[in-house]
């Protein structure tokens, strides 16, 4: 009888691998499919947005005349200066008339003289300071 009593546990055995392993090909297999699915829908939707890219280049060149290529205009990037900023004209600078300029020179020539004034007073105020201090001590 004891002999009954083993073969049954090791039946019990494989029949328990057996249906370890058949739940496990049950799960293998729904991963699987839904693995294949995520894949599908991954592809269709990279396949939509490049319909959508190519429609908007399309479009954009309708836009512009033919002379834009969508992909080179995003990825491209700008340095330096904004694209119509070297074309602007150049202000002329404000010039005085001769009137104008003789009338500046006699300002700025008072300017000197009285500036040149204060300046020989100062002078003098210091050496006569200086000689008081010098005589005094």
């Amino acid at each position: 009888m004891a002999k009954r009593g083993r073969q049954s546990g090791s039946k019990n055995r494989t029949q328990v691998l057996e249906d370890f392993a058949e739940d496990l090909g049950r799960f293998l297999g729904t991963a699987e499919h839904k693995a294949r699915g995520w894949l599908d829908q991954r592809k269709s939707i990279a396949s939509q947005l490049s319909q959508v890219r190519d429609k908007a280049d399309q479009l954009l060149r309708e836009l512009t005349g033919g002379a834009a290529n969508m992909a080179l205009t995003v990825t491209r990037s700008r340095r330096g200066r904004s694209i119509g900023s070297g074309k602007k004209a150049k202000r002329k600078g404000r010039t005085f008339t001769a009137a104008q300029r003789k009338q500046q020179a006699e300002r700025m020539r008072a300017y000197w003289a009285k500036r040149k004034a204060k300046t020989a007073k100062r002078g003098r105020k210091a050496a006569k300071t200086a000689g008081s201090i010098a005589g005094n001590g």
